[in-house]
C-alpha cells in the first residue's frame, strides 16, 4: 500500500528530479500570465472600505470607519494593515493594491509549481497546473481587484507547499514547521474563513509529525513547538486586540450578512452556476477516481487536499455565495487545480483522458470569460468594474464631487448603500445603510433582500437619529438632457433603493431633494434629510438645487 513517505530529519537529502523542460520556459509562462492578469485589471467598490480604514489608521485615528466609532467593518485585517503602507508612504492606494495583488498571484503560481514538484508529478504536469490556474479568468481577474482575495490564495497555497515538504519527508525541521505556522496564521489574519482550508493543512501536518514522533524517530518536540506556537501567538494576539478594540471576536460583517433562511439554496446555486459557466463537468468527474485512489492508498497529501477543498465548498454554500463573480472560490482554486492535476497524472493512466480534461477546462474558462454577463444576482467582473466609473453610476465621481463642493473635514454626514468609493473619496462621516460598518444596523436593521449576502437595511428613523444629512441610497444619476424638475413626487424616492417601506409622515418636515451637478451635465439626486451649514453653502455657491417632495398623503409608502 502506497503512503506518504515518513518525516525525515534535517539531514535528509532527497534528490530533486532533473528538469525535463527548458530553463526559460517557466519564467516565460509566468511573465505571460502576469500580463494576462494585468490586462484584466479593475478595482472593486468594496476595496475602498479597506482603503478608508487604512487611511484612518495612517492618520492616527485607528482602524475605524468613522473617527471615534470602533466597528470592525472589514474582513481582512492583515490586508488592511498592508494597505496602510500606501498612505504612510503617500502612494496611490489603488495602484499599490493592484500591484500587491499581482505579486500575490505570482506567489500562488510559484507555490503550485513547487507543490506539484514535491508531489513528484514531473515538470510537464507542474507546468500544466500553473497554466490551468493562471489562465482561470476569475483567478486572474481578482489578482488586481483591490481586495485581499489574491493574498489569501497565496498564503494558503504557500502553506500547502510547505506542508507537503513536511508530509513528504523533505524538511521536518523547526524552521519549516515555523514557516508553516506563520503562513497559516497570516492567512487567518487576512481572512478568518481561511481556517476552512488552513485547519486541514495545519492539522494534517501536526498528525504526521505526531505519528513520526510516536514511532521513536528523532525528538520532534522542537518541531511540534514551532508548528503550534507561532500560529497561536499571532491569532491569539489578534483576537485579544479585537476583543479590546471592537468588543467582538467576529467581524461586524458576519452579523450583517448572516441569518438568511435561503442561504444554502443560494449557495448551492452559486456553485452550480460557476460549474456550468466554466464547463467544469469533465474536471469534476475526473476527480472521482482521484478520491478513490487517495483513499485506497492512504495518500495523506491528497486526502487533505480533497478534504480542504470540500470544506471550502461547503462553507461557500452555507453563507449563500456572493454577489461578486465567484470571488469566494478564488481561495480554493489553487488547491482545486493541484488535486485535479495530481488525479490526472496519478489515478488516471490514459493520456487521452488527461488531454481532454485539460483542454475542456481551459476552453471552459475561455467560454466563461467571454459569455458570463451576470446571473441571478451574481455580477460579472465587467458589471463590478462599471460601478466606479460608468457614466450612469460613477461612484468614484460622486464621492469626488461631494468632497470638492463640501470641502475637506466637513462634518456633513452621508448615508449610502454603495459604501465603498463614495465615502472614501467624499471623506465625510458616513453611514453604511447595509450595516457592514455599522453595529446597530447589522443586528437591528430591517430584513431585506437587496443583494446576495446583504440582508439588513437602515430604517429612516435610524438615519434621522444618527443625524444623517444626505441620503444617497444606491446613487441615482440623471442623464444629460433630462427635463428639469421643480419638485419630486414622493414615489420617485424609490429610485434611491434604500428607503423601501418608509411613510411620508416619517420624514422630517424640512426634508427635500438635492440635485447635485456632476461633470458632463449629469445630476446626482439625493435626499436632503436634515440641514447642514456646508450643504447650505454648496447650494449657494456650487449650483446645488433644493427641490420639494410632494406626497399625496401622509400615509403614502415607498
Amino acid at each position: 500500500m502506497e503512503t506518504d513517505r515518513p518525516i525525515a530529519t534535517a539531514q535528509d537529502t532527497t534528490p530533486e528530479a532533473t528538469s525535463s523542460l527548458p530553463a526559460w520556459l517557466l519564467p516565460t509562462v509566468l511573465v505571460g500570465l502576469l500580463g494576462l492578469a494585468w490586462s484584466r485589471r479593475f478595482v472593486l467598490d468594496d476595496a475602498f472600505i479597506s482603503f478608508r480604514y487604512a487611511r484612518n489608521f495612517a492618520r492616527g485615528e485607528g482602524l475605524v470607519w468613522n473617527a471615534g466609532e470602533w466597528v470592525e467593518g472589514y474582513t481582512n485585517f492583515a490586508w488592511t494593515l498592508w494597505m496602510s503602507l500606501a498612505f504612510f508612504l503617500d502612494l496611490e492606494p489603488v495602484l499599490f493594491a493592484q500591484l500587491s495583488g499581482l505579486a500575490a498571484y505570482l506567489v500562488s503560481l510559484l507555490a503550485v509549481w513547487r507543490a506539484a514538484q514535491v508531489l513528484e508529478l514531473g515538470d510537464v504536469p507542474s507546468l500544466v497546473a500553473v497554466l490551468l490556474l493562471g489562465m482561470t479568468p476569475t483567478f486572474a481577474a481578482y489578482a488586481t481587484g483591490g481586495l485581499e482575495t489574491s493574498l489569501q490564495a497565496a498564503l494558503l497555497t504557500s502553506s500547502a507547499a510547505v506542508a507537503l515538504h513536511i508530509w513528504r519527508g523533505r524538511a521536518a525541521t523547526p524552521q519549516s514547521a515555523a514557516a508553516l505556522s506563520v503562513l497559516l496564521g497570516l492567512a487567518v489574519l487576512t481572512r478568518l474563513d481561511s481556517a476552512a482550508i488552513g485547519a486541514w493543512i495545519g492539522l494534517g501536518a501536526l498528525a504526521v509529525v505526531l505519528r513520526s514522533s510516536g514511532r521513536g524517530k528523532s525528538d520532534m518536540a522542537p518541531v511540534l513547538a514551532a508548528l503550534v506556537l507561532p500560529f497561536c501567538l499571532l491569532v491569539g494576539a489578534w483576537f485579544a486586540w479585537k476583543a479590546g478594540a471592537y468588543g467582538e471576536l467576529l467581524p461586524n460583517t458576519y452579523y450583517a450578512k448572516t441569518g438568511d433562511e435561503g442561504a444554502w439554496q443560494r449557495g448551492l446555486s452559486f456553485l452550480w452556476m460557476y460549474t456550468s459557466s466554466a464547463a467544469l463537468y469533465p474536471a469534476l468527474l475526473a476527480l472521482i477516481p482521484g478520491m478513490i485512489y487517495a483513499w485506497r492508498r492512504r495518500h495523506t497529501a491528497a486526502l487533505v487536499g480533497f478534504g480542504a477543498l470540500g470544506s471550502w465548498l461547503l462553507y461557500v454554500a452555507s453563507v449563500g455565495g456572493d454577489f461578486m463573480e465567484f470571488r469566494f472560490l478564488v481561495a480554493a482554486m489553487p488547491l482545486g487545480t493541484l488535486v485535479l492535476v495530481w488525479t490526472l497524472w496519478t489515478a488516471i493512466s490514459s493520456p487521452l483522458i488527461r488531454a481532454l480534461v485539460v483542454a475542456t477546462t481551459l476552453l471552459g474558462g475561455l467560454a466563461h470569460q467571454t459569455s458570463f454577463e451576470g446571473q441571478d444576482g451574481v455580477e460579472s467582473i465587467e458589471q463590478l468594474a462599471s460601478h466606479l466609473t460608468h457614466e450612469v453610476q460613477d461612484w468614484e465621481g460622486v464621492g469626488q464631487a461631494l468632497q470638492r463642493d463640501l470641502g475637506e473635514r466637513s462634518t456633513a454626514r452621508i448615508a449610502t448603500t454603495a459604501a465603498g468609493a463614495i465615502p472614501y473619496y467624499a471623506d465625510l462621516p458616513a453611514v453604511d445603510m447595509l450595516g457592514l460598518t455599522d453595529r446597530w444596523i447589522a443586528t437591528n436593521g430591517k430584513r431585506v433582500s437587496l443583494q446576495i449576502a446583504h440582508n439588513r437595511l437602515a430604517p429612516l428613523s435610524y438615519l434621522v437619529e444618527q443625524e444623517v444629512h444626505i441620503v444617497l441610497g444606491q446613487p441615482w444619476l440623471r442623464r444629460p438632457g433630462a427635463p428639469p424638475r421643480t419638485r419630486y413626487p414622493f414615489q420617485h424616492l424609490r429610485e434611491l433603493h434604500g428607503l423601501r417601506g418608509e411613510r411620508a409622515m416619517d420624514f422630517p418636515r424640512k426634508a427635500s431633494v438635492l440635485e447635485i451637478p456632476l461633470p458632463d451635465n449629469r445630476v446626482l439626486v439625493a435626499l436632503y434629510l436634515q440641514p447642514h451649514a456646508d450643504i447650505e453653502r454648496a447650494i449657494q455657491t456650487h449650483g446645488w438645487r433644493r427641490l420639494p417632495i410632494v406626497a399625496q398623503s401622509p400615509h403614502e409608502t415607498l
